[in-house]
């Protein structure tokens, strides 16, 4: 059995132009938390959350994969307003597997409470997927 350390990147704590590359492709990670009113403690539980769950190969569905770079969105519990995973927040992620193992997310949305709830990604948002992680393919190649 091989054994993968995956680690979750808090994006806010990380480079600032993590962030902002996933920006470029429409994903804005600070208007999410706005919009599901959500502070940095509550993205702190939700990461650790999604960690549990990454840790015990429960990565989610996959959206779109090229490599080892794929992209997955992860039902989380919304213990605030007490939601368990299948009514709460969906956490997109990028993963990349190899030598790093890193998961980083820069989406997140709520089936059902907040000021924008909606029930999946539109095809907007799963052909601008695409594009991130093809774009993150490449570069992996490149080096």
């Amino acid at each position: 059995m091989i054994f993968i350390k995956i680690e979750v990147i808090n994006p806010f704590l990380n480079e600032e132009d993590t962030i902002d590359i996933f920006n470029e492709f429409g994903f804005n990670l600070r208007k999410d938390l706005k919009h599901n009113s959500l502070n940095q403690n509550d993205f702190i539980s939700i990461l650790l959350d999604a960690e549990r769950s990454i840790e015990e190969c429960k990565f989610g569905n996959r959206l779109y994969a090229r490599g080892d770079v794929s992209a997955y969105k992860l039902r989380v519990k919304d213990c605030k307003n007490k939601f368990g995973a299948s009514g709460g927040f969906r956490f997109v992620y990028i993963l990349i597997l190899g030598e790093s193992g890193l998961a980083i997310p820069f989406h997140i949305y709520h089936k059902h409470s907040g000021k924008k709830s909606k029930t999946d990604l539109t095809m907007k948002e799963k052909s601008q997927i695409k594009k991130l992680i093809d774009s993150i393919y490449e570069d992996e190649e490149d080096n």
